[in-house]
């Protein structure tokens, strides 16, 4: 008797280090951990990445950027300098 065989289940592609150190870091990034580095070190690590954890860290590490700025703009406290200057002359 000869026996079948075996199937093996298909594997999944293996992440990169780089991919879920980009996530790591992007996660703290957003959490407030590591404001700056963090982000910086998401973006840096995530940009060269193809899998979609790496894509997930870029994106955390670019949102934790963007999301103070657009604060500080939408509180006004970038125009307030201007303000100031302009009241002076």
């Amino acid at each position: 008797m000869s026996e079948a065989p075996a199937h093996e289940a298909p594997t999944e592609p293996e992440t990169s280090g780089r991919a879920v150190a980009a996530l790591v870091c992007g996660v703290l990034a957003i959490g407030g951990a590591l404001p700056c580095l963090g982000s910086v070190l998401a973006i840096w690590l995530g940009a060269s990445e193809e899998s979609p954890v790496g894509r997930a860290g870029l994106v955390l590490g670019c949102l934790s950027l963007a999301i103070p700025l657009l604060m500080l703009m939408l509180t006004g406290c970038l125009a307030l300098p201007v303000l100031f200057l302009t009241a002076l002359f």
